[in-house]
């Protein structure tokens, strides 16, 4: 069970926090937005590299897997699984798992080791994900797996402005539709987002489906 009550004490200036759709700052224990993380340069330079390399189109929305690969359990679909031992599979089912392969992480470290580092130290991470939302496509409020991932999570957005949902629920379950909070951020391009602490453990978060997204001033 997830407490009420948020300890805001976390010394985070509010610059450096997040804001939602009607421009007020979000307070969340352990949640960091950084607005210009990445130079439109570097913006332009991390989607060309993307761009060259394969996409998985497994889910409804087309995925990159970097390192180390995360397996959706709690899909259907048998590529989604990992493959068990003396599982037999057919030729096609063999060319498409190549796909889970993870691909060389080497490819992005050049652009984001220099400036994520600072955030993880010495335990720098093993898998990066890019997923591509297009038009209304999002992705149901959930927790990143507490055993599979770490306590700190970075979001890196490209190209369009999107909102990510936070909710906080009674239980810390995916299925809980009882709140104590729900906020809704504006994530802009070339902007990171830093979850840990209670916006890591107590807070869901989803991609919302909107087909407008208001930036603050009309910037």
């Amino acid at each position: 069970q997830i407490n009420e009550e948020n300890d805001y004490e976390d010394n985070v200036p509010d610059e450096f926090r997040p804001r939602n759709e009607k421009d007020e700052i979000v307070r969340v224990r352990g949640l960091w937005y950084f607005r210009d993380f990445l130079t439109v340069d570097e913006q332009r330079e991390l989607i060309r590299v993307i761009d060259d390399h394969p996409w998985q189109k497994l889910l409804a929305r087309r995925q990159q897997f970097y390192g180390q690969i995360y397996y959706h359990t709690s899909h259907k679909h048998k590529l989604l699984q990992p493959q068990g031992e003396g599982q037999e599979n057919n030729e096609t089912e063999s060319q498409e798992r190549q796909l889970q392969v993870g691909l060389d992480i080497e490819a992005l470290l050049p652009l984001l080791k220099e400036k994520c580092t600072p955030f993880f130290g010495q335990d720098f991470p093993t898998q990066i994900l890019i997923n591509e939302y297009r038009e209304t496509l999002g992705i149901a409020s959930h927790f990143e797996d507490f055993d599979a991932f770490g306590p700190i999570i970075l979001t890196i957005s490209l190209l369009q402005p999107i909102y990510m949902t936070l909710k906080k629920p009674h239980l810390r379950t995916n299925s809980c539709e009882d709140y104590h909070d729900l906020q809704k951020i504006l994530l802009e391009p070339g902007s990171m987002l830093l979850m840990k602490e209670s916006g890591r453990y107590d807070y869901r978060h989803g991609i919302s489906k909107y087909r407008w997204v208001n930036i603050p001033n009309g910037e």
